[in-house]
Formats: structure tokens, sequence, C-alpha cells
């Protein structure tokens, strides 16, 4: 497999299947918030684990390009779980008949 499509195959169907599995048991009452509380804490994962392991320090900071690499993540991963969290919470909404 292609290095970039790791990275899209993990965040379309690895971090889609570990919301879905998690998302009654995730804090809030709405999408947003769900999305929200699991994006911070991917972020986090990432900072923590993911980037020492490929050598650009936590939270990337050994790149030298400041916190830009951090703030980016954060945004690129929040934006991507609000996103998870709204499409899910409409689409379990139909299927419950609300």
């Amino acid at each position: 497999m292609v290095p970039w499509a790791l990275s899209y195959f993990n965040g379309s169907v690895v971090l889609g299947f570990i919301f879905g599995h998690s998302y009654q048991r995730l804090p809030g009452r709405t999408g947003v918030s769900k999305g929200l509380v699991f994006g911070f804490a991917v972020w986090v994962a990432m900072g923590l684990i993911f980037f020492p392991a490929i050598g650009k320090g936590w939270f990337a900071a050994q790149t030298g390009l400041g916190i830009a690499p951090t703030l980016f993540t954060l945004a690129m991963v929040l934006t991507y779980s609000v996103t998870l969290g709204v499409a899910y919470s409409v689409l379990t909404s139909q299927t419950r008949g609300r």
C-alpha cells in the first residue's frame, strides 16, 4: 500500500470504526460535542505516540516549524471528527425514527 494511502485508510476506516463503536460511551449530548471529545483524544494520541514514533517529537515539535504543525493537526483532526460526529448523529437518528 502506498504510504499516503495508509493515512486515508486509517482516517476513513479505522477511526470511523472506532468512533462508531464508542459513540454511545463518548461524553456529550450532540454529535458535535462527541466529535470534539473524540477528536481531541485522537490528537493527543497522535502527538504523544505517532509523531514521536516517526521521529518528529511530541506534537511534531522537532520539525523546526514551530507550533504550526501542532495547530494544523489539531484543526485537521477536529474538523474530521466533528463532521464524523454530525454525520453519525444524523444517520443514527434517522434509523431510530426520530
